[in-house]
């Protein structure tokens, strides 16, 4: 599939793309995902388990 990408629309094209991806999963990550740092698993079930 890549190889087929280079050769339509362009490395640099497809390589712009990969790296707009991997800027949206940095602000999905930063601002979506619950932070663990230092809580409990008994804890951290119990918040990604809403009861």
């Amino acid at each position: 599939m890549i190889p087929f990408l280079f050769s339509t629309i362009g490395a640099g094209a497809v390589f712009l793309f990969f790296a707009i991806m991997m800027v949206f999963q940095l602000l999905f990550v930063a601002f979506m995902m619950p932070e663990t740092n230092g809580v409990p698993l008994e804890e951290l079930s119990d918040q990604l388990i809403k009861k």
